[in-house]
């Protein structure tokens, strides 16, 4: 009888063994599934780095009408449209393009005179990106943050930051800045502006086909992260997608003066609209065009000091440009540069008190009107 049964379990043996291979087979994961488990470990660990940012105001609007819809300072931090972005001083400018491989880079120019100088690719700036677009720099003219696609983001664009080393002349390798600015949509546009302590960001996180929607924040002072042990799994998740951003409400005062810049500032840029200049001719008014001064003769003055303005204003961006140069030229380059960039200091000063006794002519002329 032992005999039987041992022979019998003999038997069985193979079969147990080949069920055991079938459902190893069976629970082997497929390639498909094996790079969705990645990815979400990817996002994951994006969630446990999380930013602590205040937002404080949302507006859904298509993406196609993004540069003429934002909420812009261009004379405090720069100015960014469909052609790229444009320095405060309107003499430096990075354009994306396309490189001798097809793909879109971002690439730099200099204003001399009143010629652009020939568009070079960005240097620092990773091969491997699939593309390099919407570029925005801080007004410290070295931090410089853009969007591309590249397999380490976390999928389609993301935003990176990067910062420009004056002694090697070149970008530092960009870092990518992370939740809850970047996530698995499209993340565009990351801007600041430092007068007025406001940040915009544009991402179609949410947003039907061809729409986007535009956050303003608050820019941090420092970067400080959520405690996963403290706000829990499901509420950092909604955090680093910016489900509501009443949820990243927690200094209200803070809210309430970043919601009153945006007022005033939204405010001033229907009066900008309105003016093509400003003459202050007392404490109580203020002209903003031409047409504004009714003696021709008071008008006429008031144009020939339009057009010096104008003429100080470029010779300010050349003299800008040609310190930046003579910063980073060499000690043999310096010593021929160096009487041009007095002589332009001396023609800007000159300028600037001749525009000032322009000034002050006109307003008497208006007075004895």
């Amino acid at each position: 009888m032992k005999k039987f049964v041992c022979l019998a379990l003999i038997a069985l043996l193979p079969l147990g063994l080949c069920a055991q291979r079938r459902r190893a087979r069976k629970k082997a994961p497929t390639p498909e599934e094996l790079a969705a488990q990645a990815r979400e470990e990817k996002l994951q660990l994006a969630r446990l780095s999380t930013a602590q940012i205040t937002f404080v105001d949302s507006v859904v609007i298509p993406l196609d009408s993004l540069y003429t819809s934002l909420r812009q300072s261009a004379s405090e931090c720069g100015e960014v449209s469909a052609e790229g972005f444009v320095s405060q001083l309107g003499n430096r400018r990075i354009i994306p393009m396309r490189a001798a491989d097809g793909r879109l880079r971002l690439f730099g120019q200099d204003l001399i005179g009143n010629e652009w100088t020939e568009a070079t690719a960005l240097k620092g700036l990773p091969d491997s990106d699939l593309t390099q677009q919407y570029p925005f720099m801080l007004s410290d003219g070295t931090t410089l943050y853009y969007a591309a696609e590249n397999e380490e983001g976390l999928g389609g664009l993301d935003i990176y930051m990067t910062r420009y080393d004056a002694e090697e002349g070149r970008f530092l390798t960009p870092a990518n800045i992370g939740m809850p600015f970047n996530s698995e949509a499209n993340d565009y546009l990351y801007m600041v502006d430092d007068f007025h302590q406001l940040g915009t960001f544009v991402t179609d996180r949410g947003q039907a086909p061809g729409m986007v929607c535009v956050y303003t924040f608050i820019p941090p002072t420092s970067h400080t992260t959520y405690n996963v042990d403290e706000v829990g799994e499901e509420r950092l998740r909604a955090l680093s997608a910016i489900n509501s951003i009443r949820d990243t409400w927690t200094d209200r005062n803070a809210v309430e003066e970043a919601q009153k810049r945006i007022r005033e500032l939204s405010e001033g840029e229907k009066q900008t609209r309105t003016k093509d200049f400003e003459f202050v001719v007392n404490d109580r008014l203020t002209y903003t065009s031409l047409s504004h001064f009714r003696d021709a003769s008071v008008r006429q003055m008031a144009e020939q000091w339009l057009k010096n303005s104008k003429t100080l204003q470029d010779n300010r961006q050349r003299l800008a440009d040609m310190r930046r140069r003579y910063a980073d030229a060499a000690p043999a380059q310096k010593s021929r540069m160096a009487t041009q960039l007095l002589a332009l200091e001396a023609d800007v000063e000159q300028a600037e008190s001749n525009l000032h006794t322009q000034e002050k002519a006109i307003r008497k002329a208006l007075l004895d009107k």
